[in-house]
C-alpha cells in the first residue's frame, strides 16, 4: 500500500538498499486501480503528495495513479520493486528477523530477502505474526482501555471488508441476469455501491477473506441483476466490480506505545511525535443483521492530532517496524488514522528511521531510548509538539480561528478531515456575500511576502475563487483572485507588498463565481484559513 511505497521510498532516498515485495502486479493497496479507494486524510509530507492517489472512489483513472506511482518506484536507484512476490514465512536469528521468504509467482520459484531491518505494511501483520510478534485482532474492550468508543467488554469484531462497483448507461440495451445470487441482494436493487457495501465485521478476514469477498460479489450480482429487471435500469452496464477485497482492519501489531482514543481526543504532544492525523474517529457497524453487506459509520472529530515513533516498530522483535494499519494501536485507535495518507506518513517516519538505525548501528527501539527522534523529526520536516518548522522561523502567521478576525454573512465554520489547514479548523463561506477580516500582523513598515493557506480540497467538483484585498490608511494597496484549488494543503505565494502596522487583508468569494462542491452538499465559494507574512530585505 501506500504506508509500504513511502517507507521504501523514503529510505532509498537515504541511502539505503531496500526491497519493496509485492504480491500483486501494481503497488499502492487500496489505493490501487485494484480496489480504487481514495486517498483520504492528511498529507504533510511531500513523499506522500507523490506517492497518493489523485482520483475518487472507484474512478476508472486510479489506473493513471498507478502508472505514476510504477514510474516513480522505477526511478529509484536504490530501490527494487518485485512484484507477483508472495511472502509466506520468514527465518529468525534469535529474536530478530534474518530473512522474509516468498514465493514468485510468475517464476514458480522461493526468493530469500536477507536485511539487517524489515518493515511490515502487509496490512494484515504477517511478517511480524510469523516472526512471533505481539498482536492483537478485534475491539479493546472499555474495561481495559478506557476508549469511551470501545465494547464495553473486548470481542473479536474489527472493520470490516469492502468492495465498490458502479453501473453506467450504455447506447443500447445490455443483457444482465444473475438469478443465482439474487436471493443474496436480500431485496434489494441497486446500479452501484459504494464504501458501506461491506461486510465480515464478525467473520475473520485473515482466514476468511475469499469468503468475505464472494459473499459481497453476490450481493452485487444480485442486486445488480434485480436493477436490470426495471425498465429504466436497461441500458445499465457493470462496469466496475473489484476482485481484490479492500480491508480496513485485521492484524495490529503492538509496538512500546499502543496508539488509542484518548491520544486522538487529548491531543497529546508526543515528544516522538512523527506524523499527524485529522480524519475522524471512523468506526463502521452493520446497518440491518438482515442486510449483513450493508453498513453505517460513526464518526466523531477531535481535530488534528500526532501519532508517535514507538507505535511504528515492534516490542518484542528488535528489527522489526511496521507501518499501514498493523501499526501498534487499538482497534478504536485505528478508527482514525486508518486512512491512507495518514498511514503513508507512517511509512515515510519508518523509512528515515531505518536510515538512522542504519547509520547508527542502534535498533528502532534504540534510535527512541538513545534520544535520536530530534534526528528522525529533522529528516522528516516540519513542526512538531514544542518545535516550531524551521521553514518558517521569521514569518507571522494569522490563523481564521484567530479572535481578532471577523466574519460577516453565513460562514460554515468545522473540521477538515483532510487536513492541510492551520490550527484545527477552517472557514468555507456559505453565501455570495460573505467576508472574512484578518488584521494583518505587521509590526514595522516594510516589504513582505504575502502567502495564504487552504486545507487540502479533496473532493472538489469546482475550484474557489477568493477575491483578496489588502487595505491600509484607508487605500487598497492589493487587490486579487486567487484560485484556492491548486496546491491546497501548501502555503501558496500571493503577492510582495509594501505594508504598515493596521493593514487589514478581507477575503470574499470571487465575482468569477468560483464554488466548491463537495460529497456531503455543502456549496461554497471562497475558504478562509491562515496568511503569513515574511519580512523581506531591503
Amino acid at each position: 500500500g501506500l504506508a509500504g511505497c513511502c517507507a521504501a521510498v523514503a529510505a532509498a532516498r537515504a541511502g539505503l538498499a531496500v526491497a519493496l515485495v509485492q504480491d500483486r502486479p501494481v503497488p499502492g493497496g487500496n489505493a490501487s486501480g485494484e480496489v480504487r479507494v481514495w486517498s483520504a486524510g492528511e498529507i504533510r509530507y511531500p513523499l506522500v503528495n507523490e506517492l497518493r492517489g489523485k482520483f475518487m472512489n472507484m474512478r476508472a483513472e486510479n489506473a493513471f495513479s498507478d502508472a505514476d506511482r510504477i514510474a516513480l518506484l522505477e526511478r529509484e536507484p536504490n530501490l527494487t520493486c518485485h512484484y507477483f512476490h508472495r511472502a509466506f514465512g520468514v527465518t529468525k536469528d534469535g529474536a530478530k528477523i534474518a530473512s522474509v521468504l516468498a514465493l514468485d509467482v510468475k517464476g514458480n520459484r522461493v526468493v530469500e530477502f536477507r536485511a539487517p531491518l524489515f518493515c511490515d505494511t502487509t496490512g494484515d501483520g504477517w511478517i511480524g505474526y510469523w516472526a512471533g510478534a505481539d498482536y492483537r485482532v478485534g475491539r479493546e474492550g472499555r474495561d481495559e482501555t478506557g476508549e469511551s468508543y470501545a465494547p464495553e467488554r473486548g470481542d473479536r469484531m474489527t472493520l470490516g471488508s469492502s468492495l465498490m462497483w458502479q453501473s453506467a448507461a450504455a447506447t443500447f440495451d445490455v443483457p444482465f441476469a444473475a438469478p443465482w445470487a439474487e436471493p443474496y441482494a436480500c431485496g434489494l436493487a441497486r446500479i452501484g455501491g459504494d464504501w458501506n457495501w461491506e461486510f465480515g465485521l464478525k467473520e475473520d478476514v485473515l482466514t476468511r477473506g475469499e469468503y468475505i469477498r464472494d459473499r459481497v460479489l453476490l450481493a452485487i450480482y444480485g442486486a445488480f441483476s434485480n436493477a436490470k429487471k426495471q425498465p429504466e435500469n436497461a441500458h445499465r452496464k457493470l462496469v466496475t466490480c473489484p476482485f481484490v477485497l479492500g480491508k480496513r482492519e485485521s492484524r495490529r501489531l503492538m509496538g512500546d506505545w499502543i496508539f488509542k482514543e484518548q491520544d486522538i481526543r487529548e491531543k497529546r504532544p508526543f515528544e516522538d511525535a512523527v506524523a499527524t492525523g485529522s480524519w475522524s474517529v471512523d468506526l463502521h457497524y452493520t446497518i440491518d443483521e438482515k442486510i449483513p453487506f450493508l453498513t453505517r459509520c460513526e464518526q466523531p472529530h477531535f481535530g488534528r492530532y500526532w501519532i508517535p515513533y514507538r507505535s511504528l516498530y515492534s516490542r518484542n522483535v528488535p528489527n522489526l517496524f511496521m507501518a499501514g494499519r498493523c501499526f501498534s494501536c487499538t482497534h478504536v485507535g485505528l478508527g482514525s488514522p486508518r486512512v491512507m495518507n495518514t498511514l503513508a506518513q507512517l511509512g515515510c517516519a519508518v523509512g528515515e528511521a531505518a536510515a538512522l538505525c542504519a547509520q547508527s548501528g542502534y535498533s528502532p527501539r534504540e534510535l527512541y531510548t538513545q534520544g535520536h527522534v530530534r534526528e528522525l523529526q529533522d529528516r522528516l520536516g516540519g513542526g512538531f509538539p514544542g518545535r516550531p518548522d524551521p521553514k518558517l522561523a521569521g514569518w507571522a502567521i494569522v490563523d481564521d480561528e484567530d479572535p481578532s478576525v471577523t466574519f460577516e454573512g453565513k460562514w460554515h465554520f468545522g473540521w477538515n478531515a483532510n487536513g492541510g489547514q492551520w490550527g484545527d479548523r477552517t472557514h468555507y463561506a456559505k453565501a455570495r456575500d460573505c467576508t472574512a477580516t484578518y488584521q494583518l500582523p505587521v509590526k514595522a513598515a516594510g516589504r513582505y511576502r504575502l502567502r495564504g493557506l487552504v486545507p487540502h480540497l479533496f473532493n472538489s467538483a469546482h475550484a474557489p475563487i477568493a477575491r483578496l484585498t489588502v487595505r491600509q490608511g484607508g487605500e487598497t494597496v492589493l487587490e486579487r483572485d486567487w484560485c484556492q484549488l491548486p496546491g491546497s494543503g501548501f502555503w501558496q505565494e500571493l503577492a510582495d507588498v509594501e505594508l504598515k502596522p493596521g493593514a487589514t487583508l478581507t477575503v470574499a468569494p470571487s465575482a468569477k463565481l468560483g464554488a466548491i462542491v463537495f460529497a456531503n452538499g455543502w456549496h461554497n465559494a471562497a475558504v478562509a484559513d491562515a496568511f503569513s507574512l515574511e519580512p523581506l530585505a531591503k
